[in-house]
């Protein structure tokens, strides 16, 4: 009996482990908001949503921590972005600084004037520059093959 019970438990065990569809990482849409999943509680939202011919002008918009002057959340209109480890890093256009670093590992945001000190931030820490990519392209290959780029294996 305490073999089949054993037995049972391990079964078990493993479906739970199998069972990795963290909505959070396996949904592009909700309601009538478009999203790409960063690094968890990181997104990426397009809050037009309907149209994307014309949505293409638009960044996407990705929400940080930090608080601005008015109380609400920090955000800045997305056009590039990478992970790399545990650093979500791009630029687009904010109310006050375009470039940023998120350091997800420590919970720490950094937000820089110019491409100049957000790139001498990104190859202290080993990151190339030259690796953000397009939020649409990410939204789009994100759609049709439920993948990202950092979700994905290098192949060997």
């Amino acid at each position: 009996m305490n073999t089949r019970l054993f037995l049972l438990l391990i079964l078990i065990l493993l479906q739970i482990g199998c069972n990795t569809g963290d909505p959070f990482y396996t949904s592009y849409a909700r309601e009538d908001i478009w999203r790409v999943p960063l690094i968890k509680p990181y997104e990426l939202l397009n809050l037009k949503g309907a149209n994307p011919k014309v949505e293409m002008a638009y960044g996407w918009e990705l929400d940080f921590n930090k608080k601005n002057e008015f109380g609400g959340n920090h955000f800045i209109r997305v056009y590039r972005i990478n992970i790399k480890n545990s650093y979500i890093y791009g630029y687009g256009k904010g109310v006050y600084n375009d470039f940023f670093v998120i350091d997800s590992k420590n919970q720490k945001e950094h937000f820089f004037e110019n491409s100049t000190q957000w790139e001498y931030f990104l190859r202290e820490i080993s990151i190339d520059t030259s690796t953000v990519m397009s939020t649409w392209d990410l939204f789009y290959d994100f759609k049709d093959t439920g993948k990202l780029p950092w979700s994905v294996p290098p192949d060997k």
